[in-house]
């Protein structure tokens, strides 16, 4: 399979767009979480707990804002994870937040699919032949339908848009794994006659213009001097 090396229509690498999501991701769950903290602690929804258990009604919304809440705490947890691993190459770091994704597109998929269903649950319903009904009834499914709709369309899109930001991560992991099992050979140094390197004594290297180092003989053919070009005459 063939991973992506750029994002953006090619004007940024994986690195810096997994950087640009983990950062912009973060900053959603972090405004998230709040919102549901302070939709939580609503009068409405206290007196709506009150109601349910006055009267032993279960309708389960204390409950989904708690899930919720959580939810959104863990999507700033791998998201914090996602940037340190990206900023400091760490590829571990960039798998939990690759997890947390898959988990969104599986709900995302399975709401679309629900919705789905309520729309041909919808249009399949059918009443007496009285006309008032039937006329309330195809009020009732033109309103619900594009209700239903839009909001299926709107997850659709939202589904492509995480599928594309996992495979930018995902490509960045990949890049990473690749380096790690690919590492790049350190150069060594070169030296070069008369510069030996920095602090290392000069004995021993051939001096500029192949001279005879010194504490060596000249004799045996050792070390021949080059001869000297000179350059032409102008």
């Amino acid at each position: 399979m063939k991973y992506m090396k750029s994002c953006c229509c090619g004007c940024c690498s994986v690195e810096t767009g997994t950087k640009i999501l983990s950062i912009l991701g973060t900053i959603a769950y972090v405004s998230e979480l709040f919102g549901t903290i302070s939709g939580a602690t609503n009068d409405d929804v206290g007196k709506l707990r009150k109601f349910t258990h006055q009267y032993k009604v279960n309708v389960g919304v204390y409950e989904f804002i708690v899930a919720h809440a959580v939810f959104a705490a863990i999507g700033i947890f791998v998201c914090v994870l996602c940037a340190v691993g990206a900023f400091q190459k760490r590829r571990n770091f960039v798998i939990p937040y690759l997890v947390f994704q898959g988990i969104v597109m599986a709900q995302i998929a399975a709401v679309i699919i629900l919705l789905l269903y309520v729309v041909v649950l919808v249009a399949t319903l059918q009443v007496e032949s009285d006309t008032q009904n039937s006329e309330d009834l195809s009020t009732f499914k033109t309103v619900s339908m594009s209700i239903v709709g839009a909001l299926a369309v709107s997850l659709l899109i939202t589904l492509f848009m995480v599928i594309y930001y996992f495979i930018v991560v995902l490509s960045y992991y990949k890049e990473l794994d690749a380096a790690e099992r690919n590492p790049q050979p350190s150069v060594a140094y070169s030296s070069v006659p008369g510069n030996p390197p920095p602090g290392y004594p000069s004995q021993g290297y051939p001096p500029a213009g192949g001279g005879v180092p010194s504490g060596y003989p000249a004799q045996g053919g050792f070390y021949p001097s080059l001869p000297e070009h000179k350059g032409d005459a102008v």
